[in-house]
């Protein structure tokens, strides 16, 4: 089972809205990760810069958080707030079908995907999967082990 690192980059939003999304740390176990760039081979010339004595780095790709709503909480909230405002007479608010349901939610995180957008709100951050550690002293390694 490969465990994925949560990556909390801060000013990341135009490089991973941009697919900068090659991340790397010294520490498999960072909770911070450097990056936020388009190749592998980036995060090495920067990791090599960085260095103190480190021989190895950790480079993994960021999936970035989306939030989403649920159409079902969002129902359920509804029929409970009307419910407490009017009484039994709301009962038959949003008896929906199961396909209805799936339109709701659908249309809902659309909605909220465009205002996110809109009002610069998109997530940069989310968490690393994918790592592999690649050996910073010889060059010719190509390929990293995967975590």
């Amino acid at each position: 089972m490969k465990v994925a690192r949560k990556a909390e980059v801060s000013g990341m939003r135009k490089k991973v809205r941009n697919n900068m999304k090659y991340f790397w740390s010294f520490n498999k176990d960072d909770t911070i990760w450097n990056g936020g760039v388009g190749s592998v081979e980036q995060c090495i010339e920067e990791a090599k810069e960085e260095r103190n004595k480190q021989e190895f780095i950790f480079i993994g790709e960021l999936e970035k958080y989306i939030p989403k709503i649920d159409a079902n909480w969002i129902i359920e909230y509804l029929l409970d707030t009307a419910y407490e405002e009017c009484g039994e007479v709301s009962e038959d608010l949003l008896v929906l079908s199961k396909d209805e349901r799936e339109s709701l939610e659908i249309a809902l995180n659309e909605a909220l995907k465009k205002w996110l957008i809109e009002n610069n709100q998109e997530t940069y951050f989310g968490v690393v999967k994918n790592i592999r550690r690649y050996n910073l002293e010889n060059e010719e390694v190509k390929m990293g082990y995967e975590y």
